[in-house]
């Protein structure tokens, strides 16, 4: 397997090697696991015929490299507010400190440029990833709204002189003291746990964990801020005394929710469940390949469902309904190419998706460096369906178009 562009047909075989069991997991990666193991597995394979990066090469999307971008903003204007000693945005201080960094628009437009530097080098973005920043540069006075949005509710304590000093690297494990930090890494090596919450503030007899959320709020999200506290109250490099977190806030773009703080009873139980979670995805990701939990809801947001047998055996893979009709909608689907119909046109035979296998269907292809052959086997991402016109009384074809956002990977057949 080579490079390849994304308008180049692409090979969906088993990863070259897969992932060790993690020595410790975050919060983040239990939620990716207990949903679906072989994602994790897959996305942090070995794939060195397909590019040097470490796991597959992620498909980002709008909201994904946003959200970065956001985050990416809110952390630069929050450590230069720390910096100077401000307490709010609201804080005099504040225009000093903006007008130094260029304001809030010139921090997001860097913020863009290091959340798009970062995918620079992944083939699987190759095109759209132009399109994708061009679109965030367009947004950037919205994201300079929803920027100030969070900023605004942050109520910052000084740090007493320690102002730039980084604790968001595992390398530097020395005490926090008083004082607002952002990006804070906390371990519990003997849990085997790890975390970096967005804000941690302390004060003479209170501690916030903040973290920032751009997107539509999730249980899931208190659960990692419970993990937080729990992290926060065992990491003795970071919090000699073990002083619990007194206040928890989840701050989206439309408001703050606060979580209730939890007892040392509510810890004891939060490490208690943690450990249980931690051991059960340590065995299912110890098992080769780890097992698949396909739904709907999950696979459609999966950036590696392509190279899942599992799913497209499921009805996961009916993303875009089951109930019979036809378009306009998108789908996946997979199909064997049978013969060519015209210039971009393929007669093709379903062998996954929400049609029953052996469907007759046409595939559209968009881009002429697509060229299939009759035999192929092919798994097709985010197609875009409608129905063909046939004579009266004879039951309507499917036709799958490809767009610019459209994948399509050859299935690798011994």
């Amino acid at each position: 397997m080579s490079v390849v562009s994304p308008t180049s047909l692409r090979v969906a075989a088993p990863p070259r090697e897969w992932p060790d069991p993690p020595d410790r997991v975050s919060p983040s990666s239990l939620s990716i696991i207990e949903n679906c193991p072989r994602r994790w597995g897959l996305s942090n394979a070995q794939y060195p015929d397909i590019w040097p990066g470490k796991g597959y090469p992620p498909r980002i999307g709008l909201a994904a490299l946003t959200g970065t971008v956001i985050h990416g903003a809110v952390e630069e204007i929050t450590n230069a507010l720390i910096a100077v000693g401000c307490t709010s945005v609201q804080d005099e201080l504040a225009v000093s400190a903006l007008k130094k960094l260029g304001g809030i628009s010139a921090v997001v437009s860097a913020a863009t440029e290091k959340a798009i530097h970062k995918h620079r080098g992944n083939p699987r973005l190759s095109e759209t990833l132009q399109i994708l920043e061009k679109t965030v540069y367009d947004k950037v006075p919205t994201i300079r709204s929803q920027v100030q949005a969070l900023l605004s509710r942050i109520k910052l304590e000084p740090t007493g002189g320690k102002a730039g000093e980084s604790f968001t690297s595992p390398s530097n494990r020395k005490a926090l003291g008083r004082g607002s930090h952002s990006e804070v890494w906390l371990e519990s090596a003997d849990a085997g746990w790890h975390g970096k919450p967005d804000l941690i503030t302390i004060r003479e007899s209170s501690c916030e964990i903040r973290d920032f959320k751009t997107g539509e709020a999730k249980l899931e999200h208190e659960d990692q801020l419970k993990a937080y506290a729990f992290l926060w109250a065992s990491d003795r490099a970071r919090n000699p005394d073990g002083a619990p977190a007194t206040a928890l806030v989840l701050s989206y773009l439309g408001g703050d929710v606060e979580i209730p703080a939890p007892t040392l009873d509510d810890l004891a139980e939060i490490a208690a469940s943690l450990g249980r979670r931690r051991a059960s995805a340590i065995v299912e990701v110890a098992s080769l390949p780890p097992p698949a939990r396909p739904s709907a809801g999950a696979c459609r947001y999966c950036d590696v469902r392509h190279l899942c047998d599992d799913y497209w055996k499921s009805s996961a893979s009916s993303i875009g309904g089951t109930d019979g009709t036809l378009g306009p909608r998108w789908v996946d689907t997979e199909v064997r190419i049978q013969k060519r119909r015209g210039p971009r046109t393929w007669q093709v035979a379903t062998e996954g998706g929400a049609l029953p296998v052996g469907t007759l269907a046409l595939l559209v292809l968009g881009t002429r460096d697509l060229e299939p052959r009759a035999g192929d086997r092919l798994r097709v991402l985010g197609a875009f369906e409608t129905a063909d016109a046939n004579d009266e009384g004879k039951p309507s074809i499917p036709i799958w178009s490809t767009t610019k956002d459209t994948e399509v990977f050859r299935v690798a057949e011994s």
